[in-house]
């Protein structure tokens, strides 16, 4: 097994070397308007509290648009699709519609055939060559299960990823209003998409949901097929770096899964959760925050507390700690964890069986934004690894 890295390594092996806020005691930021939670066992709290919501941010932008005049309902409606934005009834049936189409997806999807779709892709690949691991594996294994999924082509699924990273611009807590104006363009072409006829056999979401039933499917493709993609391209990157690490995970799927478990905390694809809102009041480390109070959750800080996870600096195979914060907790826990651990499990796997990766020449470039930690470009130097 390979050795832990030293803090120096790690810093140097964590993705595109994003900053990330140390682990603090919450503190209030007058420029958001909202409570910095950063510790782990604070961002435990907060996602264990009772009555804790997530921000919503259609009220706010319907007022706005009132106020001057614009149409925002296509824009509104794919925001109130998503689980992330969602509270109380409306987002209970819509995790009864998930809960109806994970399993039935996760059988189309067995083990076996998202390693013959990884083995398909890696085949692909040229060695010698410096391939863009984005377009050529991160992104294309979760697009075509979710396009299977949901009766697309693999292109559509592209074009409607695409729309949710512009749509999210929105989450700020006050967009610019010819953002808003070119949004909603934007959400009215992916809503008239889903609305298109589709491939009969495609997986129905039912129960059905309290919202447009095209808006949660938006939220399938925006959100989880994402995070899916962000990390296995993390994951890449780390490997790369590492021919030890390359040749110890060649010994094994136990420790790929043990790699996957590891990326998750030392370089995962949720800087910080969307914001909360505390349903009542709560008291964290001494602090009394008050109900209505807003709370932005660094789950990467936490992943980096050494109280949790001790030397969280180093990436370490044989790591033990507490849940991971990678997926949420409370009412809005990730529903689709264990498919996307398959996923990146298996590009892994099938890519080591045939190479020895190493960074390329070509830059590697992060997708802005501080959700998100998600590579943009994933160039990497693949060599032919005899069997």
């Amino acid at each position: 097994m390979t050795a832990p890295r030293t803090a120096a390594e790690a810093s140097a092996m964590t993705p595109a070397a994003l900053e990330i806020m140390p682990p603090a005691p919450p503190f209030w930021d007058e420029a958001q308007q909202a409570w910095i939670v950063t510790r782990y066992a604070d961002l435990r709290a907060v996602l264990d509290a009772p009555g804790m919501l997530v921000a919503e941010p259609s009220p706010a932008l319907c007022r706005v648009a009132a106020r001057v005049g614009m149409e925002v309902g296509n824009l509104t409606a794919v925001l109130d699709g998503m689980l992330l934005t969602q509270n109380g009834a409306v987002h209970q049936a819509s995790r009864a519609a998930l809960r109806g189409f994970m399993p039935q997806l996760s059988g189309r999807w067995s083990a076996e055939a998202i390693d013959a779709s990884a083995a398909r892709l890696v085949a692909a690949m040229t060695p010698g060559e410096a391939v863009d691991m984005v377009p050529a594996l991160a992104g294309p294994l979760p697009d075509a299960v979710i396009a299977d999924g949901l009766g697309l082509s693999i292109p559509e699924v592209v074009a409607l990823r695409e729309a949710g990273r512009r749509v999210s611009d929105v989450w700020r807590p006050a967009p610019p209003l010819r953002d808003v104006a070119r949004l909603e363009g934007v959400a009215a072409e992916a809503r008239a998409a889903l609305e298109a006829p589709r491939a009969p056999d495609r997986i129905p979401l039912d129960p059905a949901p309290a919202c447009p039933v095209h808006d949660l499917e938006f939220f399938l493709i925006s959100a989880a097929v994402e995070t899916t993609a962000a990390t296995l391209g993390n994951a890449l990157e780390i490997l790369s770096s590492d021919a030890e690490l390359q040749a110890a995970l060649r010994g094994g799927t136990a420790l790929v899964a043990r790699f996957v478990e590891e990326v998750l905390r030392f370089a995962g694809p949720v800087r910080r959760l969307n914001r909360r809102v505390a349903g009542e009041a709560l008291e964290l480390d001494g602090r009394r925050i008050e109900a209505g109070s807003a709370l932005i959750l660094w789950v990467e800080s936490g992943h980096r507390d050494p109280v949790a996870y001790p030397d969280p600096d180093r990436f370490d195979l044989a790591r033990r700690g507490p849940p991971l914060l990678a997926f949420g907790g409370g009412a809005h826990l990730c529903m689709g964890p264990a498919l996307g651990r398959l996923l990146v499990r298996a590009a892994v796997h099938r890519l080591l069986g045939r190479f020895a990766l190493a960074p390329s020449p070509e830059p590697i470039r992060m997708r802005p934004g501080r959700d998100l930690r998600q590579h943009l470009a994933l160039p990497l130097s693949l060599t032919e690894h005899p069997a």
